[in-house]
């Protein structure tokens, strides 16, 4: 999926590299298809978004998509994190909070009721760098690096 200075573009899907939160979310849920890795670009889609020609309206759309998450196919989802290597390429990672609520649109049953920060406390204990969120950022980032 790629967010554009104008709107949301769905990518043809395409099959990720692994890495190591994929492979745990695969073995808790037995498919990804709760991750979306999301693309910050030009209206072509494609073309990575420069910081230098970015407007106000641009900036806002991307801090609230990251902030805010959004919905697709009745699922929102929320901004897990990133790597290194994504972080440059103007993507992160996204993923779908599976829910028991017979109210909600996306009812799981006999899944497992975890959302981005459940995902996140997987990726490791931080504590001991919690005062430092570019080492967070960098820690979680390895799991979230290709393997």
């Amino acid at each position: 999926m790629a967010v554009t200075p104008t709107g949301v573009v769905a990518l043809p899907v395409s099959v990720e590299r692994s890495n190591r939160t994929l492979r745990d979310v695969h073995g808790i849920f037995g498919s990804t298809d709760r991750m979306v890795r999301v693309a910050f670009t030009a209206d072509d889609a494609f073309t990575p978004i420069s910081a230098k020609r970015l407007s106000a309206d641009d900036v806002a759309r991307i801090a609230s998509t990251l902030s805010n998450g959004f919905r697709l196919c009745g699922r929102k989802y929320a901004m897990l994190g990133f790597s290194t290597s994504q972080l440059k390429q103007g993507s992160c990672w996204f993923f779908a909070a599976a829910s028991a609520s017979p109210a909600a649109a996306d009812t799981d049953g006999d899944l497992p009721c975890l959302d981005a920060n459940d995902i996140r406390g997987m990726m490791g204990d931080f504590s001991s760098i919690h005062h430092s969120p570019a080492k967070v950022a960098a820690r979680m980032g390895q799991c979230l690096s290709t393997t």
